[in-house]
């Protein structure tokens, strides 16, 4: 049996926070057969929907993984986090809350950290059903 699992792809029609290797993260979410979707314009109600509809969810970080709280508790929680955040801290709080962490390299213009992050390792290894959480 396959996994259940999509990535909210936000970053594809936003300009903030745009995942640089966009196209090699949809590669791979398509390899697992993963859905590749995002939530910024559907209501509260669909967004619970949303995270209903999978056993693992692929996120960039930021204020929009609040709404994984809509999740089920039994919902597989996987966050791209960038360098810009302070990573042991970050980790160690979406870790207490039962995410999984994967790091991005953020983009430099200048000397200035960008919003432009390249994924570094494949997030969707992290959706396998050989994990612990299933």
């Amino acid at each position: 049996a396959r996994v259940s699992s999509g990535v909210n792809n936000n970053a594809a029609g936003i300009n903030r926070r745009q995942i640089v290797n966009n196209d090699q993260v949809i590669e791979w979410a398509n390899k697992v057969g993963a859905d590749v979707n995002g939530t910024v314009t559907l209501t509260l109600l669909e967004k619970a929907s949303f995270f209903c509809s999978y056993e693992c969810i692929v996120a960039q970080a930021g204020a929009g993984i609040v709404n994984l709280m809509l999740a089920p508790p039994s919902l597989k929680r996987v966050v791209i986090i960038a360098g810009l955040y302070n990573p042991s801290a970050y980790k160690i709080w979406l870790t207490k809350l039962g995410y999984e962490v994967v790091y991005a390299k953020t983009s430099y213009t200048g000397t200035i950290p960008s919003d432009r992050i390249t994924v570094l390792e494949n997030p969707f290894r992290l959706c396998s059903l050989e994990s612990k959480y299933f």
